[in-house]
C-alpha cells in the first residue's frame, strides 16, 4: 500500500513538471485514496474567504489595488494570499486601478476640488505617477470650469472687489487644489 502510495506520488510529480496545468486539474479531481488534504482544504477555504471578502468590497466602490490589500491583511489574511487574490482578480478585471482613479477623479470633481489634490490623493492610494498623469490630463478649460463653479458655489456670481476679498478667495481655491496660474485666470486681476 506504502509503496502504491509513493508511486502514485512519484507519478503525480512528474506529471506537474511535463504539464502543471493538467497536473493541477487531477489534483483537484481525484484527492488521495481516503487521505483529504487538510492543508490543501483550508487553504483552499482561506483563498475563498479572502476572494469573496474582496469582491464584497469592490461591490461597494471601486478599489485601489493598495487599498485592497490593506483591507484585506487588516482582516488577518496572510499577505501572499492577499497578493493571489489581487491577481486573480486583477486576471479577471475586477480589480483595475484605471478604473479606480477614473472614479475617484470624478467624485472629487463633484466636490469641486482641482488637481493638486487630487494628484496627492491618487498617489496616497498608490496609483502609479503615469497613471495620475493620464488621468489628470484635462484640458485647462475644464478644470477652470471646476474652479469657477466651486468659487461661485462658495462666494456668488460677484467677483471679489477688494483685496482682501481677492485673497480670501485665492486661498479657498489654493486648498481645493486649484495651482496658483488657475487661480489668477478664475479670480483676474485687481490691478
Amino acid at each position: 500500500m506504502a509503496e502504491e502510495n509513493r508511486r502514485r506520488a512519484f507519478d503525480a510529480l512528474k506529471q506537474a513538471v511535463e504539464n502543471p496545468e493538467q497536473a493541477i486539474r487531477v489534483a483537484e479531481r481525484e484527492p488521495d485514496a481516503g487521505q483529504e488534504s487538510l492543508h490543501g482544504e483550508a487553504a483552499h477555504r482561506a483563498f475563498r474567504q479572502a476572494y469573496d471578502r474582496a469582491v464584497r468590497y469592490l461591490g461597494q466602490r471601486e478599489h485601489s489595488e493598495k487599498e485592497l490589500l490593506a483591507k484585506l491583511c487588516a482582516r488577518e489574511t496572510e499577505s501572499s494570499l492577499a497578493r493571489q487574490v489581487l491577481a486573480e482578480l486583477k486576471a479577471l478585471d475586477l480589480q483595475s486601478d484605471q478604473r479606480f482613479a477614473e472614479s475617484l477623479l470624478r467624485s472629487r470633481v463633484g466636490r469641486g476640488k482641482g488637481p493638486l489634490v487630487i494628484r496627492q490623493e491618487l498617489g496616497r492610494r498608490g496609483i502609479d505617477d503615469n497613471l495620475v498623469d493620464e488621468v489628470l490630463t484635462l484640458s485647462g478649460d475644464y478644470w477652470i470650469e471646476i474652479a469657477v463653479s466651486a468659487r461661485e458655489k462658495r462666494f456668488g456670481a460677484q467677483l471679489p472687489g477688494d483685496r482682501g476679498e481677492w485673497s480670501r478667495q485665492a486661498r479657498f481655491l489654493a486648498r481645493r487644489g486649484f495651482p496658483s496660474d488657475l487661480i489668477y485666470r478664475v479670480l483676474g486681476n485687481l490691478g
